[in-house]
């Protein structure tokens, strides 16, 4: 992200207030006994919020005594509802254009609870390290310890080896700074973030069987160069619904998604698709994934869903790595196609010729979903 005229003012006014600070902010000040307020901060995309919650969950083992405040962007906060590893929820509002957006009453609502000890998993930049150190919290921890605002950090600046962790795994170090354990790395949902009823509301109201067996397709990602080619989709689709005249197909993306999904759903011209990209809140999404036969998916967001929830997913990697980003748990109901690109690393977030996820063939994915759908049965 640029560095814009707001960001440089902000970045004189945390050096002029670092330089008056006469606390000591490192963690080995801390009494683990005595920290009762602690908040974890994930604000980025879906996927990158889900993959956080092993170490929310770390942070919980060992701070038992402590009220633990999540921070996570307002589009996902319902996944965080009643979780059992949180006393509460301070949404972020801020937007890729107003990066800003109410970032001082949500630095007032921090200061209301006097964070003992912060951790920042995963935190929009520039805006997440400040947010953090105008809290008031004495202590706060972030890999890897880099970039402009790096010196507000109470952890040592460097570890560049984040960068060739799984997401995980890095998360989880971040937590193993305050002595948190690293050895459990399941992806953990809150029992309330699943709103089936008014899923099945919205089955019947656009006569969608509800006790048809069901694969949704996810066409979209963060960016294009990440995505399996849409005419593949098509073909996939129409293959699967040919060997199955029992099977139902849903396309899932967000608003953003819609042109690309529409064009996918026409491809395939059947009754049995329905395009839902940009119709379902986040607890429908869930609901909808638990209850899926599979999920066939670029690197995103709701594969990480899928794989917190036990659902069998086929997913496309090239550019990203699953060594980064795929399955740790449950492996055996997941079914990963990496081809690795000549090319990496992939730094630009952007390809003209993704040769790495456009060579897998058709034939290939659909033996895929065939074992995962019916391999069991």
């Amino acid at each position: 992200m640029s560095f814009h005229l707001t960001d440089w003012v902000l970045l004189r006014y945390m050096h002029a207030l670092h330089q008056k600070d006469q606390r000591d902010r490192s963690f080995k000040a801390v009494d683990p006994q005595k920290v009762f307020s602690i908040l974890v901060v994930s604000t980025t995309g879906l996927g990158d919020t889900v993959l956080s919650t092993p170490a929310i969950h770390a942070v919980r083992r060992t701070f038992p005594q402590a009220k633990i405040t999540g921070h996570f962007h307002k589009k996902y906060i319902d996944l965080f509802n009643g979780h059992p590893h949180l006393d509460q929820v301070i949404a972020y509002e801020g937007t890729y254009n107003r990066r800003y957006k109410k970032f001082l009453s949500t630095i007032k609502a921090f200061r209301k609870e006097k964070f003992d000890l912060v951790f920042i998993f995963h935190g929009n930049d520039p805006q997440a390290v400040p947010m953090a150190y105008l809290s008031g919290a004495p202590v706060i921890l972030r890999r890897p310890s880099t970039g402009k605002f790096a010196f507000l950090l109470s952890n040592p600046q460097g570890e560049e080896d984040y960068f060739s962790e799984h997401a995980i795994i890095g998360r989880l170090k971040t937590a193993q700074l305050a002595g948190c354990p690293v050895d459990d790395r399941r992806m953990i949902l809150s029992p309330k973030a699943f709103n089936f009823d008014e899923l099945n509301k919205f089955y019947r109201a656009i006569g969608l069987p509800a006790d048809s067996p069901k694969v949704a397709f996810q066409p979209g990602a963060s960016y294009a160069y990440k995505c399996w080619p849409e005419s593949r989709f098509i073909d996939l689709g129409r293959k699967l619904l040919k060997k199955d005249p029992r099977l139902t197909i849903l396309i899932l993306g967000n608003r953003k998604e819609k042109q690309l999904c529409n064009r996918i759903f026409k491809g395939m011209d059947s009754p049995r698709v329905f395009n839902l990209a940009g119709k379902l809140s986040i607890g429908m999404i869930t609901a909808l994934i638990k209850e899926l036969g599979l999920l066939v998916t670029n690197d995103t967001g709701p594969l990480h869903i899928a794989i917190a929830l036990g659902t069998k997913t086929v997913s496309f990697f090239g550019p990203t790595s699953p060594d980064l980003f795929g399955p740790l748990q449950d492996l055996e109901r997941h079914w990963v196609f990496y081809q690795k690109p000549d090319c990496e690393p992939c730094l630009l977030k952007k390809c003209p010729d993704p040769h790495c996820l456009t060579r897998l063939p058709v034939d290939t994915v659909l033996s895929a979903c065939e074992k995962q759908l019916y391999e069991n049965e």
